[in-house]
C-alpha cells in the first residue's frame, strides 16, 4: 500500500481482482486492522474516524497511521 490514502472503493476493487473475497470480507479485515492500529480510516474531508468504526463508506480513505520513527520525528500521512 502506498503512503498516500486510498479510497475504500479503490482498495476493494484492487483486492477483489486478486481474491475471491467479498467486499464485506475485505471490510471486516480492514476494520480489524484499524482496531489494531495498523491503518487509519479518514473521512472524505481527511479527518480520522474512530477506531471503533464498523461500517466503511466507499469514499472513506485508508491510510497508514503516523508512526514514531525517532523521538520527536514522525511520518506524516
Amino acid at each position: 500500500m502506498s503512503e498516500h490514502p486510498v479510497t475504500m472503493d479503490a482498495l476493494r476493487h484492487m483486492l477483489a481482482n486478486r481474491t475471491a473475497a467479498r467486499f464485506s470480507d475485505l471490510d471486516q479485515v480492514i476494520v480489524k486492522l484499524v482496531q489494531e492500529r495498523e491503518f487509519q480510516i479518514l473521512n472524505p474531508e481527511g479527518k480520522v474516524r474512530s477506531r471503533s468504526v464498523q461500517r466503511l463508506a466507499p469514499t472513506d480513505r485508508v491510510a497508514l497511521p503516523s508512526t514514531l520513527l525517532l523521538p520527536g520525528l514522525s511520518r506524516r500521512t
